[in-house]
């Protein structure tokens, strides 16, 4: 009885080192979540957030994976509670039954059942400490995992709308700069620049004007010659004409 008592001892000792070793590294683990979640961030970096983005997002799944470890461990160690606390239930009633039949000559074996109920029973009493401890650290893991979603999804708010700010103030700025040349020419040029065009075109278009009654006047000069010429040759030939007839003799008169 002794050395089953002493293998209980050994057994639950080993286990409760290991839920020792496994609490603890979910408690830090839980620890730096904690402290990824209250790091002060410059919302006007946009390389900063986007990093703590990808931390959280890490952390997350992280954490996603580790709080499903803790539920089964959690669940697991309830179901063994089930199990020790049904075992304590039919171990109390075999004793019970041989007690009540009446015969001592099998009161030993009641005694060997005592035995192993009262290890049950300090088996139970660890099991629901360590179910307690489990179920504690499982419900912080499931509340880390929501506060690092929540704060995830904030993160992301946050740099989404710093992108757009910065895509609208780089247009801004490009806008702006257009903006700028086209001022800086409009001043520096173009009112210069049609004042000068304007002045030549008119200066053109009077030489033009000039060349061209100058080129009517002389066509015109030419016409006019041309016609004079005309008009000349044809009195001279009146004039021969006239010239001749007065040299011809008067015909004789019929006899």
């Amino acid at each position: 009885m002794t050395q089953f008592t002493h293998g209980l001892s050994e057994a639950y000792k080993e286990k409760e080192g290991m839920q020792s070793i496994f609490s603890k590294a979910r408690v830090l683990l839980l620890g730096n979540l904690h402290e990824l979640l209250d790091q002060v961030i410059d919302l006007n970096s946009i390389a900063a957030v986007k990093q703590h983005v990808r931390d959280l997002e890490d952390a997350t799944e992280k954490i996603g994976g580790q709080t499903a470890v803790a539920e089964g461990h959690y669940r697991s160690l309830g179901d063994e509670v089930k199990i020790t606390e049904t075992q304590i239930e039919s171990t109390g009633e075999n004793i019970r039954l041989i007690l009540g039949d009446e015969d001592e000559s099998n009161d030993v074996d009641a005694e060997t059942l005592a035995t192993k109920l009262i290890s049950l029973k300090a088996k139970l009493s660890q099991q629901l400490t360590d179910y307690a401890t489990a179920k504690e650290t499982y419900e912080a893991m499931q509340k880390a995992e929501r506060q690092l979603k929540s704060k995830h999804g904030e993160m992301l708010g946050s740099l989404n709308r710093l992108e757009a700010m910065d895509r609208t103030a780089k247009a801004q700025e490009k806008a702006a700069e257009a903006l700028k040349s086209a001022q800086s020419l409009t001043e520096t040029g173009t009112s210069v620049s049609v004042d000068d065009v304007t002045a030549r075109v008119r200066e053109r278009s009077a030489v033009a004007g000039a060349k061209f009654r100058k080129a009517m006047g002389e066509m015109a000069g030419t016409l006019d010659a041309t016609v004079v010429n005309v008009q000349a040759k044809e009195l001279v030939a009146r004039m021969k004409a006239e010239l001749k007839g007065s040299k011809t003799p008067e015909p004789a008169p019929a006899s």
